[in-house]
């Protein structure tokens, strides 16, 4: 093999695994949503480091008594990790010893010859083990609580790379543990209700050998039994679905083996045959002298329909049954990633329907969706099987053509739309002609983007329909609508600083359960001397093309914090300050030491400022972003994820990255009571932040349906015109020392709202 072709395998290598990374790492968190038990999840982590990891041997090893516990070690030798099982910590129990011992992580390369290994030396190399490299997982109080570890056969250091997956690991798996010991608190607590297992409304049993020996009444009804003297004595293999057996049989030997507790979802029997899906958690105890399980079980069949509902509104339009925004955009990140590694095109169409509002409004909304059903369905029968097609809203759709040999291939699809919308749609035993305006951007001619691409197919179709509709045009630069008002605004961009033209306006933030105003968000305003004043989407763009962003964004900081010191809320409290980074902005090392003279100069107070960072900047680099918000953090101050929604998701940069709180974007709150879909995933984000301790704050609150909806779903902070517009600074301060009153009243409520309550 030639070293070019090496090359190009390297590089194609380096850009898969990423991908790869991300889909264990979504695998493990599944894992852990799901329920699985701690050595089922903790030897899967181990395996996905093995995998990326080439010749690793990884092993978890919980802290207890101050000796370490073998909780999951699937490649090392079965004797080899029976012989380090319980091995008290200190500087010469090996590498996990050590690390336990002194809470900082220790890398032996050679285990032979270094003084951690005196003791654990001979059984180790024994084994053919030559290096290990263990880290620490600490609790919040720095409490070493386990180790991570990878043995190596051979004598080495870990590479950058094997470090940020040792480090990965690491977080996955406090999460795994912070879970299990919450589980294990869980059921401690539930020892002081057994009085109340009788009339509890779960399904309640012990097993001994297989067999009912003990049955609560809420049992005997979810399994439709006349009393519960009907199941004592009966096998439970005759209330467990056929294909579930083998999997629960296999639960319940673990959870008996391990005396660890064990949750499992099956499907259960009723004593008519009828099945439901049940979540079943056992736990090992002694019952009548006798080895036995104690099992607690609830019916899910109804939380499986509702979270299959979600998950399908989260991804698919409720009305077509087509590919949704978000599924849309991650399928176009996915086309964009493989035309880049194969050197074909991608073809983005973007279409609607002409004089669509007009039928609507005429034939009534249930006709409308017929119409965008059908249309769906051609367009579906006008593509490859690989192709997406997609319904953005209203009647808007889109299509990826993947894997052209060049974009103008493009046409041969678009001359099948054109074909398909020449027959007449049938509504309402009526037969209507609709045509579609149709425009085109390719990758990598037009961008290299899923924003930028939408953003100039968009440009192409208005092109379009300016021809008279019924057509179609590819994107051309010249096509920018308003560019030559950009071009205008980039030429008075130079100076805007010493000019001063630019000023920051405040928006506050209200705590929803009182209506007290708690924070206010920087926002930039332009006041063009000719075109009056301009708000950021008009500006930012262009200030992030000419590189004018930093220094711009350094200004806004410095201004912000100097405005907003002394800014007290009607009760003397200091009000927190929320600044928007762009993402070049984000990518400057310097950053931290940035801020940090900022506050110094400025005298505010850091632990009260708040970055506000949208998810794309947050997921590009997830090395230099951590870095950054470390530095950040020591700083004092926290990080909110804007747009939340909108983008590129993953639920474990939440976690590794310590965000303090997300925005719901506006588009989502703006559609809230008026779509099925949208309104799912508001309440889907809600109690996503909420089970993981983070701070929801909904922007654009605009009506009082908004407002109350929020409230009442538990969202803790509310921004929008329906509290307060942006405001200058000096307007800003004397608001935020009005009364409490005052704020509450602006809300157009009388006494303070309140979040209903949740049940856990």
């Amino acid at each position: 093999m030639s070293s070019s072709e090496s090359s190009t395998e390297a590089i194609a290598a380096s850009a898969v695994a990423p991908q790869r990374e991300l889909v264990a790492s979504r695998v493990l968190l599944g894992m852990i949503a799901s329920g699985a038990s701690l050595p089922d999840v903790l030897g899967a982590l181990c395996r996905t480091i093995e995998a990326q990891a080439p010749g690793a041997l990884c092993a978890v090893l919980l802290i207890l008594d101050e000796r370490i516990h073998v909780a999951a070690a699937p490649s090392l030798p079965e004797a080899y990790s029976q012989a380090i099982d319980r091995l008290p910590i200190g500087p010469q129990g090996g590498s996990c010893g050590f690390a336990a011992y002194s809470g900082r992580q220790v890398i032996v390369e050679d285990i032979a010859t270094h003084p951690a290994w005196i003791t654990c030396a001979p059984i180790t190399l024994e084994h053919g083990l030559r290096a290990c490299w263990s880290t620490p997982i600490l609790d919040t109080s720095g409490r070493a609580i386990a180790t991570f570890a990878v043995y190596y056969r051979d004598c080495r250091r870990p590479s950058q790379r094997e470090l940020d997956l040792v480090n990965g690991a690491t977080d996955l798996v406090s999460i795994v543990i912070e879970r299990d010991r919450s589980a294990a608190a869980l059921r401690d607590s539930e020892a002081s209700y057994r009085a109340l297992v009788e009339t509890a409304p779960l399904g309640i049993f012990v097993l001994t050998r297989d067999r009912f020996v003990y049955s609560n009444a809420a049992l005997a009804r979810m399994l439709g039994a006349a009393s519960v003297n009907e199941l004592i004595g009966r096998s439970i293999v005759g209330h467990v679905q056929r294909d579930s057996r083998p999997s629960l049989a296999e639960r319940l030997a673990h959870t008996s083996k391990r005396g660890t507790t064990t949750r499992a979802e099956v499907k259960l029997l009723r004593m008519n045959g009828a099945e439901f899906e049940a979540e079943l958690i056992a736990t090992p105890m002694s019952f009548a002298g006798a080895h036995s399980i104690q099992c607690m079980v609830s019916d899910i069949s109804e939380r499986k329909r509702t979270e299959k509902r979600i998950n399908y509104l989260a991804h698919y339009d409720d009305r077509t049954g087509l590919p949704n925004r978000n599924l849309f955009i991650d399928r176009l990140s996915q086309a964009l990633g493989h035309a880049q590694r194969s050197g074909k095109a991608v073809a983005l169409l973007y279409l609607d329907l002409d004089r669509f509002k007009t039928l609507n409004d005429t034939l009534g909304h249930a006709a409308g969706d017929v119409l965008l059903r059908a249309a769906g369905a051609r367009l579906t029968e006008c593509v490859r099987a690989h192709d997406t097609v997609a319904r953005l809203g209203g009647d808007e759709f889109a299509l990826i053509l993947a894997d052209l040999a060049q974009a103008e291939h493009a046409e041969m699809v678009i001359a099948k739309i054109f074909q398909a919308f020449e027959r007449p749609f049938t509504i309402e035993r009526r037969q209507l002609f609709v045509s579609t305006s149709l425009g085109i951007a390719a990758y990598p001619r037009d961008g290299a983007t899923p924003e930028l691409l939408l953003k100039h197919a968009d440009i192409a179709m208005y092109q379009a329909k300016a021809a008279g509709k019924n057509t179609y045009r590819f994107y051309l630069p010249a096509m920018g609508m308003g560019l030559s008002e950009s071009l205008a605004l980039e030429t008075d961009l130079p100076g805007i600083l010493d000019r001063g033209e630019l000023e920051l306006h405040y928006q506050p933030q209200v705590e929803s359960s009182t209506g007290q105003i708690i924070a206010v968000e920087a926002l930039l305003r332009w006041q063009h001397p000719q075109r009056g004043e301009l708000c950021p989407d008009a500006f930012i763009p262009l200030l992030e093309e000419t590189g004018l962003i930093r220094s711009v964004s350094a200004w806004a900081v410095r201004r912000a914090c100097s405005e907003a010191r002394d800014w007290m809320d009607g009760e003397g409290r200091p009000l927190r300050l929320a600044i928007n980074l762009s993402a070049s902005q984000f990518k400057d090392p310097r950053l931290a030491e940035l801020i940090e003279q900022i506050v110094v100069d400025t005298g505010f107070d850091a632990k009260r400022l708040e970055f506000e960072i949208t998810e794309h900047t947050l997921m590009e680099d997830t090395a230099v972003t951590l870095d950054t918000l470390r530095a950040l953090s020591r700083l004092g101050a926290s990080i909110s994820v804007d747009d939340f929604g909108t983008g590129y998701s993953s639920l474990s940069y939440l976690k590794r990255f310590s965000v303090q709180r997300l925005k719901i974007d506006r588009s989502f709150v703006a559609e809230i009571n008026e779509k099925h879909d949208t309104t799912a995933i508001v309440e889907a984000i809600i109690s996503l932040a909420r089970s993981l301790y983070i701070e929801v704050v909904a922007e654009g609150v605009e009506t009082t349906d908004q407002r109350d909806f929020l409230v009442s779903r538990g969202c803790a902070l509310l921004q929008g015109y329906l509290f307060h517009a942006a405001l200058p600074a000096a307007k800003m301060e004397a608001l935020a020392a009005s009364s409490p009153a005052a704020h509450v009243a602006s809300m157009g409520v009388v006494t303070p709202l309140r979040p209903r309550s949740v049940q856990s």
